[in-house]
């Protein structure tokens, strides 16, 4: 019974309360993102800053609802809405995530 609580508290906090207090803490992540998708990482562009990771620092992707979620090693997601992806660039997004991450999206 123990196990089952942890679970659903562990999930809530992962998939739904750390998002949303990334969100709150930080304005310029409602402003514009681009993301660019190479075969050695993930580019990401804020207003006022880009990074460029690896596929190594993803440790997991997932889709909920219309958004693919991937999840860094040290807490830091990347939101990737389904709908601005068209349906070639759809089908290589799930390629690199089942080819580059642990378990492809779920």
């Amino acid at each position: 019974m123990a196990g089952i609580v942890f679970s659903v508290l562990y999930g809530g906090l992962t998939f739904a309360i750390q998002p949303a207090a990334m969100w709150r803490r930080y304005p310029e992540l409602h402003g514009d993102q681009i993301v660019c998708l190479f075969d050695h990482g993930v580019r990401t562009e804020l207003t006022n800053r880009h990074s460029t990771a690896d596929w190594t620092f993803w440790s997991r992707a997932s889709r909920i609802g219309d958004i693919y979620v991937l999840e860094a090693k040290d807490q830091g997601y990347c939101f990737i809405p389904a709908r601005s992806l068209s349906a070639g660039d759809e089908t290589r997004l799930r390629a690199l995530l089942q080819q580059e991450t642990q378990a492809g999206p779920r």
